[in-house]
Order: C-alpha cells, then sequence, then structure tokens
C-alpha cells in the first residue's frame, strides 16, 4: 500500500466520521454507535476529557511553543546548546545579521 492510497483511506474515514457525528448530534448523542471502522470508546472520551487541561493552560502552552516555530530561533538554540556564543558568532554560525539575531534572541 503506497502514501497515496493511505491518504485517501483516511480521508474517507474523516468524511464518514463527520457524517456520523452530524447523524448522531441530531439524534442527540454521537457516542453511543458505531459506523463502519469508526467506533468510540465512550469510557476512555470521558476518561481524557475528565483529565484534560483547562483551556487557559493550554493556551499558554500553544504560545510558548511559538517560539520554536521560526527555524532561525531552532539555530540559535542548536548554537547555544554547542557553547556559549556573542550575537556576532551566532550571527555568522546562522547567515544572519547581528540586529536580526539580536531580535530573535528578545523572542526567545
Amino acid at each position: 500500500m503506497n502514501i497515496w492510497t493511505i491518504i485517501q483511506m483516511k480521508k474517507q474515514q474523516k468524511n464518514l466520521y463527520a457524517l456520523y457525528i452530524e447523524r448522531e448530534s441530531k439524534k442527540g448523542s454521537y457516542m453511543e454507535e458505531n459506523v463502519e471502522q469508526i467506533s468510540i470508546n465512550v469510557e476512555k472520551v470521558n476518561k481524557i476529557k475528565s483529565n484534560f487541561p483547562d483551556e487557559d493552560l493550554l493556551f499558554d502552552i500553544a504560545e510558548n511553543f511559538k517560539v520554536f516555530g521560526d527555524s532561525t530561533r531552532m539555530k540559535i538554540i542548536a548554537a547555544l546548546l554547542e557553547e556559549e556564543l556573542n550575537v556576532s558568532e551566532i550571527a555568522a554560525i546562522t547567515n544572519s545579521t547581528p540586529s536580526a539575531i539580536s531580535h530573535q534572541l528578545r523572542v526567545l
């Protein structure tokens, strides 16, 4: 089975799941039945939902991880894990300017 076949199967599964949710939500509860290959373990879902972090905490965590969304920042971190460096040295390593590195360091 190649990757494109797997992707198509996943898309079909998502479509089935969406139809299932729509149909079941009209009935009142979408966690009571299974549709074809899709099943929901209500006990497992409820257990995880009861232990789920609150929305504010998840938002704060997501905001912190945005810092790592820039490849230059990741290069800076990788370089600094090797050795203590000044801004000019980091700029040389990352093929950037000291000004750009200073900006990225402020973000970090």
